[in-house]
Order: C-alpha cells, then structure tokens, then sequence
C-alpha cells in the first residue's frame, strides 16, 4: 500500500513520478484540506496519520510550497492556482517535515520508502535554498537512496524539483543516531 499524505488535487500523479513508485499498488490519498477538487480518501494531518504502526509500502510526501513572498496559498478548487497550503516561516519548515518524517517512518514496514518532494523553485529564502538542509530534517530515520532532480526555466530563474528516495533505518540505527 502507498500512502500519499499530501494527495491535495492529485498533481504529482498526473506528471512526473519516480519510476519506482508502483502506481499499481493499492494508493490511499490523505490530506488535511476539505476543500479540494478532488477530496482525499482520508481527511488527516500528516503529522498525526490516522494509521497502524508498519502498514505502508510507501509514503508519499509532497510539502506545502512556499513561493518568493513567503507563503502560497491559493484556492484549493483551482479556480485561481494549483497550489495549496502553505508554511509560514522556517520554524514552521522544520517543525512541519520533522514530524512528518517521524510519522512517515511509524507508519512504514521495514525497509519501507518514502518519496519526498521538493521544489526550491518557490523559495527565496537563502538558507532554505540547499535541498540538503532540509534533507537533514529526514535522514535521522532515513537512508537516502535516490536522488532524482529536475530543473526548468521560469523567466529569469532556473527551478530546481527534488524527488528523493529514503529507505526506513531500522529501529537500532535510529537509536544510536539520536544517542550521539
């Protein structure tokens, strides 16, 4: 089973995927928002899944966006954008895919993945810039084992999209990680 815990309108099935994504799998689509286009499966927070500990396959974990004026949030029935949700400064970054991995990695089986996604294409905040700066919130738990990046042109901006692939440690390894 996948768990998509960002499904908001369903883009990232639409376009572009890691290849090792099984879009054959059974996919249960979760986001926070009632008001979508199209309504997920499971009305949930991805920081508090409404799931047993080491059900998924896969999780799937595309973060809000935060554009060039600090936050994004546009109308979730598209009528005027693509775009929901929003973080609000970088405590709200940290805090939000730091507990979203912790819960990310409960939910996984072992050996689990989850497919996070990033775009720096909506961040004008220099320190955020470094997608490894954020990867550092995820890999306590989480061995990196892919990293796949797409770059485009917007005016006079190259936008870079992150997908990377992080396998679930095992239970011994998270702990001496976080003893040291």
């Amino acid at each position: 089973m996948i768990l998509d815990v960002t499904a908001g309108n369903r883009h990232i099935w639409r376009g572009w995927m890691p290849e090792t994504v099984d879009r054959d799998d059974v996919i249960v689509f979760c986001d926070v928002e009632t008001r979508l286009r199209i309504p997920p499966d499971i009305i949930c927070d991805n920081t508090k899944l409404p799931f047993r500990h080491e059900i998924a396959d896969s999780v799937i974990y595309d973060p809000p966006h935060w554009d060039r004026g600090g936050s994004w949030i546009m109308d979730p029935q598209e009528k005027r954008g693509a775009w929901w949700g929003s973080f609000k400064n970088k405590a709200d970054v940290v805090r939000s895919v730091s507990n979203a991995a912790r819960e990310s990695r409960r939910v996984l089986k072992t050996d689990g993945k989850l497919y996070f996604k990033w775009a720096d294409c909506t961040s004008r905040h220099r320190p955020w810039k470094s997608i490894d700066r954020i990867t550092i919130l995820i890999k306590w738990a989480f061995n990196e084992i892919d990293r796949i990046v797409q770059s485009s042109k917007a005016g006079s901006h190259t936008n870079k999209t992150y997908w990377i692939t992080f396998r679930k440690r095992s239970t011994e390894t998270v702990s001496s990680s976080q003893d040291t």
